[in-house]
């Protein structure tokens, strides 16, 4: 199935919830909010209600397919639009005549409404009395301003009231907000209206009497101007669309899905046998509007996971009455680190994936479709959008591959955790870092650096298909692992974050287990013992010092060219010395002798030629935490 079909038959679930965008609707930023009162027939101004970051409110308002993809295009929105549209002689008649069709169109209740404002529109030049309203507004806070600096000014230090200098910063606040408006009215955005008519407070923006009558006309309309044609989404003759919406990852998201070049005659492009746009595909405008609006709705009200100007959303679709189910801890799963707001029948979602991820969900799981979804564009909020990333399965395979990653990719891992007095603590867990913090770790380098969405994008793949981990990722993470100097010199020190990560995502390919295995013969893994027990000694012996350590020093050295071990062996003999000097540390020299000739006894006393692999990582790690075994590890599988 298509991502586009997919996306339609995605929208009769999701339809009712709050937050989706009707048919023939689209998210605009309000910035003011106009009240008429309505007596006898007669209209006139009650007032004007502006609102400013971070009060801005974002709804749908009705559209037309020309108004939603303008740009220097002059055509209004039929009823909520900016000051231009009704007081310029340019646009005021467009707005003033696309009002009226819609009016003569509606029943009685919205024809009331729509005839208000419209009649207000055409006698009164709104800019005017807009600019009437600031010009009010900023003299009485001007005074208000002077009146409380005053009033500060003359109280004593001591009793000056924190009541008065937050009025004072919230009046200077609104004045400068009313000053910038004054200034450029077209910065107040759309402008919505509230009537108030024999008492009763009628708000038009977000009235579903109003919406209603704004789809059914639309709809009518643009079919008796256009010629029905097949729809290749929804197998209907419909109306076909000329222009399709953008809009999709926020209100400032110019980028489009879909595009078709523009059929001008001065413009020489060569089409090959392709005429006009609908030859090569044609998209019902009724069809085009759900599937664009639902994956609005997805991508910014159900878990969105945000890579750059990447967005990545899941979802599924139940025969229940429940409606789409948002796969909550996803978001956990592949590196969100904001929560969203979700559907509340996501929780079941949520329950089930906890489940099967820890291994106590039943084998027989719903078989129900799982859709996964990514979009991109090569420039922020502008130029084509790209889907990236499509993926379709049950949800009984999507999650037993989820299952798998987790079981196969799990490590020990530490982090610091602060309690309410604020006092952090070192504790351990078992798991598996989420695709966002692995990436993040491997590949970013600098604060102001984000993970690469082709590396988000091809981990992702590996993960839902079950595929083992690229090897690509896992030589870049070897080779940042093994210059182990480049951390040192760093503010944050995260080589071991890096070292248990690795660890994690080799253990997935190499067979190894979690813990120390003393018979394992493979030559990088007793390497990376050794290195980890000449570290060990040299910490010991010299506990006092924060320099490097001799191992830290030449493990890129030793990892290239493997018989540098015995160069390192030769440099912690003072250590030992040191060691067996100290009455409180011949044990452990003892001890460290034993598992040096353990190891030994196992690698011979030459070394082949050739680099190692990533299993030194795991010698490493396996062997510096055996010589911590004594510390019992809180055991968990969350992330």
């Amino acid at each position: 199935m298509s991502i586009l079909h997919t996306l339609y038959k995605t929208y009769d679930y999701c339809k009712s919830a709050p937050e989706f965008e009707p048919i023939f609707h689209m998210c605009r930023n309000i910035g003011a909010e106009i009240v008429l009162n309505v007596d006898n027939g007669v209209v006139s101004l009650n007032h004007i209600e502006y609102f400013f970051k971070p009060d801005v409110k974002s709804v749908p308002i009705p559209v037309t397919e020309d108004s939603f993809s303008r740009s220097s295009d002059k055509s209004p929105h039929p009823l909520f639009d900016n000051v231009k549209y009704f007081s310029d002689p340019d646009y005021k008649p467009l707005y003033l005549a696309l009002l009226n069709q819609w009016a003569n169109f509606a029943t009685t209740k919205v024809k009331t409404y729509l005839k208000v404002v419209h009649d207000f529109v055409s006698n009164n030049q709104i800019d005017t009395i807009i600019d009437s309203d600031l010009n009010g507004k900023v003299s009485a806070l001007t005074a208000k301003l002077d009146a409380l600096t005053e009033k500060i000014d003359k109280l004593p230090a001591k009793v000056k009231g924190s009541n008065d200098k937050e009025q004072k910063e919230s009046c200077s606040k609104m004045l400068t907000e009313l000053s910038k408006v004054l200034a450029d009215k077209q910065l107040i955005g759309c402008i919505s209206w509230t009537l108030c008519i024999d008492g009763d407070i009628v708000p038009l923006l977000g009235n579903r009497d109003v919406r209603r009558s704004w789809i059914d006309f639309y709809t009518m309309n643009y079919s008796a101007g256009s010629e029905k044609q097949y729809c290749y989404i929804s197998n209907e003759y419909q109306a076909s669309a000329s222009k399709h919406r953008g809009y999709l990852r926020n209100t400032g998201d110019g980028s489009k899905l879909i595009s078709s070049d523009k059929c001008v005659d001065t413009i020489s492009v060569s089409r090959g046998k392709f005429e006009t746009p609908n030859q090569v595909c044609s998209i019902g405008v009724e069809t085009s509007s759900k599937v664009h609006n639902t994956l609005r709705y997805l991508l910014n009200h159900h878990n969105p996971i945000k890579i750059g100007t990447q967005k990545m959303v899941s979802w599924k679709l139940s025969s229940s009455s429940d409606g789409v189910d948002a796969m909550d801890d996803m978001s956990e799963l592949f590196g969100d680190i904001q929560e969203s707001e979700t559907l509340s029948t996501g929780f079941k979602s949520a329950k089930d994936f906890k489940n099967r991820i820890e291994g106590r969900c039943d084998s027989d799981a719903d078989l129900i479709d799982t859709y996964i979804v990514a979009v991109d564009s090569a420039a922020d909020n502008k130029g084509r959008l790209a889907m990236v990333f499509y993926k379709e399965l049950n949800e009984y395979q999507f999650l037993s591959n989820v299952n798998s990653w987790y079981e196969k990719t799990k490590y020990h891992h530490i982090y610091f955790d602060k309690d309410a007095a604020g006092k952090s603590t070192l504790k351990h867990f078992v798991g598996t870092k989420s695709v966002y913090k692995t990436l993040k770790t491997i590949y970013v380098n600098r604060a102001d650096e984000d993970v690469p969405s082709n590396k988000y994008n091809q981990l992702i793949h590996c993960i839902v298909d079950g595929k083992p981990i690229p090897t690509d990722i896992l030589n870049h993470a070897f080779a940042k692992l093994s210059n182990r100097m480049a951390f040192l010199a760093k503010e944050y020190d995260n080589w071991n974050d890096l070292l248990n990560i690795y660890c994690g995502l080799y253990r997935s390919i190499g067979g190894f287990g979690m813990s120390l295995d003393k018979s394992c013969t493979d030559k990088s893994y007793l390497v990376g013992r050794l290195v980890a027990l000449y570290h060990r000694i040299e910490e010991v012996s010299l506990e006092d010092t924060k320099r490097a350590t001799n191992a830290e020093r030449l493990m890129l050295s030793i990892i290239n060219t493997p018989a540098n071990i015995f160069h390192l062996k030769q440099k912690v003999q003072y250590c030992r010395a040191n060691m067996k000097s100290q009455s409180d540390n011949i044990g452990k020299a003892k001890f460290f002798d034993r598992v040096e000739n353990e190891i030994y006894e196992l690698i011979g006393t030459t070394i082949e030629k050739g680099k190692l692999t990533g299993a030194f990582a795991l010698g490493y790690s396996h062997q510096i935490n055996e010589f911590y075994k004594k510390v019992t590890p809180t055991v968990s599988d969350a992330v």
